[in-house]
């Protein structure tokens, strides 16, 4: 068995997560390799790159990007940039949610200022890959490298074709999911049994295969007002390959259902997440929020009216004047161009997380927060990320008061409105998880 993804977005890290909480310990790949994957993964580049990143191989700090003599790196907690004479030759992009200012991709710009080239780094500090831009910053060409600086891996997007060049001999494939396809034969890993979670390139790899396989599409999107045509393929297929739709979302899984045909309705499975949890909540008066907006409705209202509780408001950046003012609150600490370990520090000692910050989420606060058993409560008209929040914990704007309300629960109706935030994630235990994938 094993799992494939196209990528490592948030949803396929959760089950990635669950499936490792659940006891399996079956390969994982990732098509798309970002170069922060974590280091059971394998993907066709470190494959056939042989990657192997030594001891002394560290993540690239910003200013250690490698630069023209006489051109200048500044940067701060969000980004950094290279300049000549005041002229911005590239843009140096962190990756996020890992340790402080660690670059992930370097932007190089032409002198009109448009993107021309990227170059990728791993988590090791090593430059993997380099995407090639036309002048309209359409991407043309990916290169991916050894760790000597040979070129493996060509990927041409025009086209749509992929060479390799692997133990001296040079390969042509017509399309990506072609590539993995024999990919994964290389692996020599038993492949008769795949979880995926698109119907996308992952079910296009396992028909390239031409081999028996029992598909388990591991459904974390949503349908609209009828399956999709490639859902519907796979649940009326039989023969050589078979498939089941396993739904973690209820009201999804139930959707799902209603419109498949009734002979392939036994193929449409309910399950979950597993979670691991960083600590328990310990109902404390601490509440915490992240943010890069100064714009936090009702909040000296919310602070005034909880003068027992502690607010720690942190930023990654610097804060405004506005922010600032919070600090003439006794109740109110704030963390300015904070780093990571001292948000981390935070998650640890707060027990309920406010989104009510208005604009992007940043750091994955949300999720993060759920992860430390946080209770997460905000407005409607803001919340970032409603899987990880109870609708009885959502209020309006307006509702402040009711907001307030819930901040002063007691621990008992707290540990209830904890119960339900996890069911809104759709948490089920490792016996149901692994029945749904028919893992014995």
């Amino acid at each position: 068995m094993i799992t494939l993804f196209e990528d490592f977005s948030l949803e396929s890290a959760a089950l990635y997560q669950s499936l490792k909480l659940a006891g399996n310990e079956t390969p994982t790949i990732v098509m798309e390799d970002d170069g922060f994957l974590p280091d059971d993964i394998i993907t066709p580049y470190q494959y056939f790159a042989k990657y192997q990143p030594t001891p002394q191989d560290k993540p690239k700090y910003f200013n250690a990007v490698p630069i023209p003599k006489f051109w200048e790196i500044e940067g701060n907690n969000e980004s950094a940039s290279v300049n000549d004479n005041g002229k911005t030759r590239a843009r140096i992009q962190y990756k996020r949610n890992f340790m402080s200012r660690i670059v992930q991709n370097v932007e190089w710009l032409s002198e009109d200022g448009k993107v021309r080239a990227i170059d990728h780094y791993t988590k090791h500090g090593i430059k993997y890959a380099q995407t090639v831009k036309d002048s309209t910053e359409k991407s043309i060409f990916k290169l991916y490298f050894d760790q000597s600086g040979h070129i493996i891996i060509y990927e041409n997007y025009v086209t749509g074709n992929i060479t390799l060049t692997w133990n001296d001999k040079e390969q042509i494939f017509n399309n990506k999911h072609e590539f993995v396809a024999y990919f994964i034969d290389q692996l020599e890993v038993d492949a008769s049994k795949i979880i995926f979670n698109s119907l996308a390139r992952p079910l296009m790899v396992i028909y390239n295969r031409k081999q028996p396989t029992q598909g388990y599409l591991f459904w974390q999107e949503h349908v609209q007002n009828e399956l999709p045509g490639n859902m519907k393929t796979i649940l009326a297929s039989q023969g050589e390959r078979e498939f089941k739709v396993v739904v973690p979302n209820p009201i999804e899984h139930a959707r799902i259902t209603t419109m498949a045909d009734k002979a392939a309705r036994h193929k449409v499975v309910k399950s979950g997440y597993l979670y691991q949890y960083h600590r328990k909540n310990q109902y404390s008066k601490q509440v915490m929020n992240v943010t890069n907006s100064d714009q936090l409705p009702n909040i000296e209202r919310i602070v005034e009216q909880s003068p027992d509780y502690t607010f720690h408001i942190a930023a990654i950046t610097e804060m405004s004047s506005v922010l600032m003012g919070l600090g003439k609150y006794r109740n109110v600490k704030l963390y300015p161009s904070a780093e990571m370990k001292a948000i981390r520090r935070l998650y640890e000692i707060a027990d309920v997380y406010l989104d009510i910050n208005r604009g992007n989420e940043i750091l994955n606060a949300v999720r993060s927060a759920y992860d430390y058993d946080m209770l997460i409560m905000g407005y409607r008209e803001i919340a970032h990320n409603k899987s990880f929040t109870s609708s009885e914990l959502l209020f309006g704007e307006t509702e402040v008061d009711k907001l307030i309300q819930h901040i002063h629960l007691t621990k008992k109706e707290k540990e209830q409105l904890l119960k339900k935030q996890k069911a809104q994630a759709n948490e089920i235990d490792k016996q149901r998880f692994n029945e749904a994938l028919d893992i014995i």
